[in-house]
């Protein structure tokens, strides 16, 4: 067996052979791991909905059609809607551009604000 293959004369795939192959079949992620990178994501800004989708898209390679991405982000208790983007042509029945952050971000920004009014 070398790279591979069962014989240098039939070549029978038995397994990944390339890199890029071993990647695109480990690469797929579900939705818990997707979960936790955001939060980690998240922490560092607000993010809207169309960076969260590239974001995931880079890094993953999964197509962001292919879930529902604020029905994702809805659905973790520890991330907060805290916008809608209202620019024109931008907003969609199906998908609505949101901003979205970690209530961990929100509390400390929240915290920081009632300091300064004082």
């Amino acid at each position: 067996m070398q790279n591979g293959y069962i014989t240098p004369r039939r070549p029978v795939v038995i397994g990944p052979v390339s890199a890029l192959d071993y990647l695109q079949r480990t690469r797929k992620m579900d939705a818990g791991s997707i979960r936790t990178l955001l939060r980690k994501y998240l922490t560092e800004r607000p993010r809207n909905t169309t960076e969260i989708s590239q974001w995931i898209n880079l890094r993953d390679g999964t197509n962001p059609i292919d879930f529902d991405l604020a029905k994702m982000l809805e659905s973790d208790a520890s991330i907060v809607r805290i916008g809608r983007v209202r620019k024109s042509g931008m907003i969609e029945q199906e998908s609505p551009l949101s901003e979205w952050a970690t209530e961990e971000w929100v509390a400390h920004h929240e915290r920081n604000q009632s300091v300064k009014k004082e």
